[in-house]
């Protein structure tokens, strides 16, 4: 599914061509879950591969629930350009643009549904990790004014300037390398003291508190004024903004009257209903429609033109459930090699593998909702006989009044 999102057609000579070129050209890393916590740590070799550095003309790197738009990248590109015509090529390096992540408040302890969809009418983007006021010396901070006769009253920075990503040039990283203090380019465990970090998780230090700490690579992260709103990304898991105001997260340290922060696991909940269509779904549901082949050779099959996948799993390395975790990724790689060899093309055993889960899900839920209509059925046999029972006694008690009226007549 990524490979039909990824797509370029710059450069075909006719829009009806069914060829394409420059596709993107991506590579996704199998590693051992033995690295944990630092699997943030990977992408920065990649960076300064010689390469690499020479190859691209800028790199990312973000957390895996951010979504960075095309002209976000641009942004970045055009203002790291015109800092560098503001300050110089000496003191371009002092500083990178950076970007700060927003969520939408809805309301957290409601399911939006058509009864309750007023409620969010005045939900809307939260900066929830900068919720300190006044905004401007708080959260924000107007620059130096030393700096400001560099580059003018247009920027500003944020007072917390965790990102959970970052973006570079290849020039921007080769200098932060050979800066005093930064070593950029070499990778290391958070500040602290044993296993108590001073400095934030390994996450927080490789994408944001390294590069702009004060005892550390000390560049100044810049927001630009006018252009502000380009460089804002979307936090999808959207659930951070829920933490403000309770004990021991923003706004809530140190509060007598901050809301209690609860860490047990909720009990069971219903989730989405498995009815919905997916996008998996809707894209193996075109494949086979429209791309699907059954061959018996691979004769006249176009070469593989997409992503690559590449196990670089230390397998010496100790992983929960060794013996099932592995026999997945032998699996999971023999039918993308088959998938390679076809050139692209699914068959019918890649889509009954991808909706197993799906399927599942649904039979499950089937089974559930038969229960439910048994339930509800036998409940309503029962309301149903109850009413009756209640009726013949009422009868019953009829009968016996008229009964006892004729004797007293009598």
């Amino acid at each position: 599914m990524i490979n039909s999102r990824t797509r370029c057609w710059g450069g075909v000579s006719s829009l009806l061509s069914e060829e394409y070129e420059n596709r993107m050209q991506m590579e996704i890393h199998l590693v051992s879950p033995a690295v944990r916590l630092h699997l943030v740590d990977l992408h920065r070799p990649l960076f300064y591969e010689e390469e690499n550095l020479e190859k691209y003309d800028v790199m990312i790197y973000l957390e895996d629930d951010i979504r960075v738009s095309p002209s976000t990248i641009a942004s970045y590109l055009m203002e790291t350009q015109r800092v560098r015509e503001l300050v110089g090529d000496e003191e371009f390096s002092d500083y990178n643009i950076g970007i700060v992540r927003y969520e939408y408040n809805f309301p957290p302890d409601t399911v939006i549904q058509d009864n309750t969809r007023h409620l969010v009418k005045k939900s809307t983007r939260v900066y929830w990790e900068h919720s300190k006021r006044p905004v401007f010396s708080k959260a924000a901070d107007i620059l130096p004014e030393k700096e400001r006769k560099l580059l003018g009253d247009g920027y500003f920075q944020m007072s917390n300037h965790h990102q959970g990503m970052f973006m570079a040039t290849p020039e921007l990283l080769r200098k932060w390398a050979e800066r005093e203090k930064c070593n950029f380019d070499v990778v290391r465990d958070r500040p602290g003291q044993g296993h108590q970090p001073t400095e934030g998780t390994q996450r927080v230090w490789m994408s944001s508190h390294m590069l702009h700490g004060k005892r550390h690579c000390n560049v100044r992260q810049l927001l630009p004024v006018d252009n502000f709103a380009t460089l804002t990304v979307h936090h999808i898991s959207n659930k951070n903004y829920r933490r403000v105001g309770k004990e021991g997260r923003i706004g809530g340290g140190g509060l007598h009257n901050a809301m209690p922060n609860s860490f047990e696991k909720p009990p069971e909940v219903e989730g989405p209903s498995p009815l919905l269509l997916s996008a998996m779904e809707m894209h193996i549901e075109i494949s086979k429609s429209f791309y699907s082949v059954n061959m018996t050779s691979y004769e006249g099959i176009k070469s593989y033109e997409g992503i690559l996948m590449l196990d670089l799993i230390d397998r010496a390395n100790w992983v929960k459930d060794k013996q099932d975790y592995f026999a997945l990724v032998d699996r999971r790689m023999k039918a993308f090699e088959d998938y390679v060899e076809r050139g692209g093309y699914m068959v019918e055993a890649d889509y009954t593998d991808l909706l197993d889960d799906y399927n599942a899900e649904l039979e499950e839920w089937e089974a559930k909702a038969d229960l439910a209509k048994s339930a509800a059925k036998l409940a309503a046999k029962e309301a149903k006989k109850g009413k009756k029972g209640k009726k013949t006694e009422r009868k019953k008690g009829k009968r016996k009044t008229k009964r006892k009226a004729k004797t007293n007549n009598e």
